[in-house]
């Protein structure tokens, strides 16, 4: 996250986008809460290098995307995708498995 806090310093007009998972193997009544706080974790992070919480948008999807993306059902789909935007354009690309959540 410093070299994100890095970048967003070096681009000054550029927005972050923080996509949290918890992965579809999380119990239903705890997934969306647990990827709140881990979007808030990276926010405050962030936050304290210096990044504007104005320029940082975040989502939690729980565990609604893990499935649309086939993503394994252990810990490694619980995450944290950063996009960047900056001039209209966002990088990484966006997967499609976002639009079937």
């Amino acid at each position: 996250l410093e070299r994100v806090a890095a970048l967003l310093h070096q681009w000054a007009n550029a927005s972050l986008t923080v996509e949290a998972h918890l992965g579809s193997a999380a119990p239903d009544i705890i997934a969306k809460a647990y990827a709140v706080r881990r979007a808030l974790a990276v926010c405050c992070i962030l936050s304290a290098h210096g990044i504007d919480l104005h320029r940082i948008t975040a989502r939690a999807w729980g565990q609604s995307v893990a499935p649309a993306a086939d993503w394994p059902k252990d810990e490694r789909a619980a995450r944290c995708e950063l996009f960047f935007s900056l001039g209209g354009l966002e990088v990484p690309r966006r997967s499609d498995d976002y639009a079937l959540a």
